[in-house]
């Protein structure tokens, strides 16, 4: 029975599976395994009714392509949780958005706190620069719409260079709070937005502008914790203005040793002046006893 295919011109045979077809094949491939031997192990056969191509060819079947730039930013946002979560000793909680509209690559919590993360933009760099001898620098350049420039006290920027030979981050890595990197790393305005650049030395002994904000990839955890503790809690590092008459409510941290009615007020109020704590209601057992 002969046909013609669709995706080529030429006519291919097919013949009904029978027991002398399969005895026929059978013979076809004791004989190409022969040839394969006599060939020095690659399949080199062509029968009747099946074409074997060769798998150990000298070509790979693939062409290998230099990492694109959202690549290299997985791999970077990657390196940068697992190196915070398993430096973190279990107090790390990491977020990540599904979608990175405000420049945030992941928000960083303390576990179990009801106290507000800080977030972290990632940059990381997949080579280094040499400038005036032998001395590597971590080099970085980008641009932010102006619209996207934030100097959120609670916005950190977390630069690094990966070596993609042994998988990991290089140390030393930095960790820059938003306002202090949008001031040092300022290079100039360019199509509606702002460049920033950063050029940090990797030397040990480096004193450069970049050197106090340094950190250890294995002391990550730990630095991120110590930013979370002593973050403010509003957006805004500048002491908010009140009217003369408002009254400032808060979580107390710790609970009163002594409080008394105050009306019909529960819990208490503590105030100081125009400012006053919220002390938690006395539960039922504390009341009888």
């Amino acid at each position: 029975m002969t046909t013609r295919s669709r995706c080529c011109s030429r006519l291919t045979t097919t013949t009904p599976i029978t027991s002398s077809s399969v005895a026929a094949s059978s013979q076809t491939w004791r004989a190409a395994g022969r040839r394969r031997a006599s060939s020095g192990g690659r399949w080199s056969v062509t029968g009747r009714a099946l074409q074997v191509p060769e798998m150990n060819s000298r070509r790979p079947s693939y062409t290998s392509m230099p990492l694109s730039p959202v690549q290299k930013g997985a791999i970077g946002q990657f390196a940068f949780l697992a190196a915070a979560l398993a430096t973190g000793k279990g107090q790390v909680e990491a977020y990540t958005p599904a979608v990175d509209n405000e420049g945030r690559d992941a928000e960083i919590r303390r576990h179990l706190k009801s106290a507000p993360g800080i977030s972290i933009q990632v940059k990381v760099t997949f080579s280094t620069v040499a400038e005036g001898g032998s001395a590597q620098y971590l080099s970085q350049r980008f641009a932010l719409p102006v619209n996207r420039v934030q100097n959120d006290p609670r916005l950190w920027y977390f630069f690094a260079y990966y070596d993609a030979s042994e998988l990991r981050l290089h140390d030393p890595a930095f960790l820059v709070p938003a306002h202090v990197f949008h001031k040092m790393g300022r290079s100039g305005h360019r199509k509606g937005g702002i460049s920033f650049v950063i050029v940090a030395s990797l030397a040990p002994g480096s004193r450069d502008q970049w050197s106090p904000y340094r950190v250890a990839p294995i002391d990550l955890g730990k630095r991120l914790l110590k930013i979370i503790d002593e973050a403010p809690l509003t957006t805004s590092s500048r002491a908010l203005k009140l009217p003369p008459d408002s009254v400032w409510l808060g979580r107390a941290r710790r609970p009163l040793a002594s409080s008394s009615a105050t009306g019909p007020l529960s819990p208490s109020l503590t105030s100081v002046g125009h400012r006053a704590r919220v002390a938690p209601a006395p539960s039922p057992l504390a009341r009888s006893a």
